[in-house]
């Protein structure tokens, strides 16, 4: 590397992406954590990442959210308990199997991720309004493709 801090090999330019990485991490984990306490003071980090991932998907049951976000049954049981008895979640019979359910945000859930999403949104368009439509493009891109090869 230079004086400068500029990578002078792969393996510089390599940790440098690591770097770059782990200081995302934590700063997207303290922004949930920020999110979380917002949407409401007893909400567990993992507990908003539920919530944004049933708003995702509309309706879903929770063996799904256990699979899809890698976590224990028993610890999704306990969240999801948890987000119905703060009114944020709620569930419905399952159309296609009448003995299962699905789980559905709130009213009030959606309102309130809908405004974390646009704050979230308006938050990196000032991050990049110096950047090149060209820039932005590209860095999506290359985001998606780094992800993908995880």
């Amino acid at each position: 590397m230079t004086d400068e801090g500029t990578p002078t090999t792969r393996d510089d330019s390599v940790l440098e992406v690591e770097r770059a990485i782990v200081e995302l991490y934590r700063t997207v984990n303290e922004r949930i954590r920020g999110h979380a306490k917002t949407f409401n003071p007893d909400l567990q980090p993992v507990g908003f990442g539920i919530l944004r991932y049933i708003r995702l998907r509309e309706s879903i049951r929770a063996a799904e959210i256990s699979t899809a976000l890698g976590m224990d049954k028993s610890s999704v049981s306990r969240q999801i308990t948890a987000l119905r008895e703060m009114g944020l979640v709620e569930t419905r019979p399952d159309p296609e199997d009448g003995r299962a359910s699905l789980l559905v945000l709130s009213e009030a859930s959606r309102i309130a991720l809908a405004g974390i999403r646009d704050d979230t949104a308006a938050e990196y368009e000032r991050a990049l309004s110096t950047w090149t439509d060209d820039d932005v493009q590209t860095f999506a891109e290359l985001l998606k493709k780094f992800t993908a090869q995880l």
